[in-house]
């Protein structure tokens, strides 16, 4: 009976053209709810999907449990990475949670409250209530969302605790209330202890308080910028410190000079597909993107022409969340340009939200210009609420089905899914151990799939007459090298030799030959 009376009471608010505040909280959650639904579902399988940085952020957590302190899958410091995630599964293991299926837990969780904590940061600013659902269901319909959310990785985590940061920075600077300031440095300093990338919420952060406080002298402004900043950067730089003691360097990263406009280019690439198909060229769809900013510029240009800057919502938290796509895209691709850092559709997701924003603001000013020419309000919502919906209808919902319909029928991609279970060589693996130091252009594989110890094949970055000064020993040393399809782009990208240059410089004799790859001894 309660069920049904929700029901009504909603479906009677949307007939009217507008949702009271409680009835769009309760979409909310449930599109929250389908949000956990979907990443659970499409985990079903075979689990969470496994990957290079998950078994890092797995074999850490185990090292852990062991009281062994962060160290990597192959028994080195870890660095790579903050230490936020895997000291969470830990826990999650301590209570007695298999570290995979804490992984899993985690991901639909954040999922979840990120298009729950989406919907309540577009209420701030947006008063269409319809719209504020459109950009809560724009969030869950991202196939590069839901990509994040299946596999054991560090996004969803680190997404939800950047809106939690945005929404407070802009508290602070609309309020002013100190108790804001220390929240969102707290925030801010977990974003940095889950990502490195969450550097960027410390430059956003004190850039906000310095140039966007009203009426504070420059003195008391620097003031709270280093408050924050102290609150922010501290529990970090304690962990670069320890980088540095334990590896010698600060994150694991080198000075590497890529092409800035390749950079650019390859980060538009992937991320112009969250709005507009792949399937047309990589100009069309800026053309295309290129359009719709300019019209919906015009739009907002417009609407504060006729009412003025102050009738709607809250615009420091637009200025924030401009300020944060600004300093976040710039931090990566600086990153991607001058280090061995990418700059991928995963890395620049944290945007995707104050994105959708800022489209729902000029869409709901779209709505304001179109009641001068119909005279009805509920009219014009209509109008713009169905065009959202029909472009989810017609591109992101098919490509999310399709997604959650591969998972539930193959497993998410990755060590954990049943193709690589079926792998020939590390199934040779688990039946034969190798009795000696393994390395491998898959370690990850090796230690996730087999339970062997292994580290990476040489690298062009590696000292190779050290290496061959070490396979002198008695001790027999190996080779697994896995030649299945895909395999010789992630060569390349860890800057791996060939199994061709290695064979020049090692004596590498077959023990086992098999379809996706090989085990040799070196010597």
């Amino acid at each position: 009976m309660f069920h049904d009376n929700k029901s009504k009471w909603i479906k009677n608010s949307i007939a009217n053209g507008k949702l009271s505040k409680a009835a769009t909280y309760v979409v909310l959650v449930i599109v929250s709810i389908t949000a956990v639904a979907m990443v659970l579902s499409s985990t079903s399988l075979s689990g969470v999907g496994i990957n290079s940085d998950a078994v890092s952020y797995i074999s850490t957590a185990e090292h852990l449990l062991s009281g062994e302190g962060y160290l990597d899958y192959d028994g080195r410091p870890y660095v790579h990475w903050p230490p936020l995630f895997p000291t969470i599964l830990a826990f999650l293991g301590l209570a007695g949670i298999k570290l995979v299926d804490g992984a899993r837990y985690i991901n639909a969780i954040s999922f979840g409250l990120i298009v729950f904590t989406c919907g309540v940061l577009f209420l701030r600013r947006i008063r269409s209530k319809l719209l504020v659902v459109v950009g809560a269901v724009m969030v869950l319909m991202c196939s590069t969302f839901l990509l994040v959310s299946v596999h054991a990785w560090t996004e969803p985590l680190f997404i939800f605790l950047t809106i939690l940061f945005v929404f407070n920075i802009a508290r602070f600077l609309r309020e002013q209330k100190i108790w804001a300031l220390i929240l969102a440095g707290i925030f801010a300093a977990l974003c940095c202890l889950q990502r490195y990338v969450g550097i960027a919420t410390i430059i956003t952060g004190v850039v906000l308080v310095v140039f966007f406080v009203r009426n504070w002298a420059w003195p008391k402004r620097l003031k709270y910028a280093v408050i924050f900043g102290v609150i922010a950067s501290g529990p970090f730089g304690l962990w670069v410190i320890r980088n540095i003691i334990r590896s010698s360097t600060e994150a694991g990263y080198y000075l590497q000079f890529n092409s800035p406009y390749q950079v650019i280019a390859g980060t538009l690439r992937v991320t112009t597909p969250w709005f507009v198909t792949d399937k047309i060229s990589f100009a069309a769809r800026l053309v295309i993107i290129g359009i719709v900013m300019c019209l919906l510029g015009a739009v907002v240009v417009l609407r504060r022409y006729k009412y003025g800057k102050g009738r709607f919502g809250d615009t420091m938290l637009v200025k924030t969340a401009i300020a944060f796509i600004l300093i976040h895209s710039f931090f990566t691709i600086t990153a991607a340009t001058f280090t061995n850092a990418i700059s991928n559709e995963r890395l620049m997701l944290p945007i995707y939200v104050f994105i959708v924003l800022l489209l729902l603001i000029g869409l709901e000013d779209g709505v304001e210009l179109l009641t001068l020419l119909l005279r009805k309000r509920a009219i014009s919502v209509f109008i713009i609420v169905g065009l959202c919906s029909l472009w989810l209808l017609l591109y992101p919902l098919p490509i999310v089905r399709q997604q959650i319909s591969v998972y539930r029928k193959y497993g998410v991609p990755g060590l954990n899914s049943a193709f690589r279970s079926r792998s020939p060589l590390t199934n040779w693996l688990k039946n034969y151990p190798l009795n000696g130091p393994i390395l491998s252009n898959d370690p990850h594989a090796i230690c996730f799939l087999s339970k062997l110890d292994a580290m990476m094949s040489p690298s062009r970055s590696d000292d190779v007459v050290k290496l061959r000064r070490s396979t002198t020993s008695e001790q027999k040393n190996y080779l697994v090298w896995y030649s299945d399809s895909g395999r010789e782009y992630w060569n390349r990208r860890r800057g791996l030799y060939s199994l061709q240059e290695l064979s020049s410089m090692f004596k590498l004799k077959p023990v086992v030959l098999l379809q996706d790859g090989a085990v040799f001894e070196m010597e």
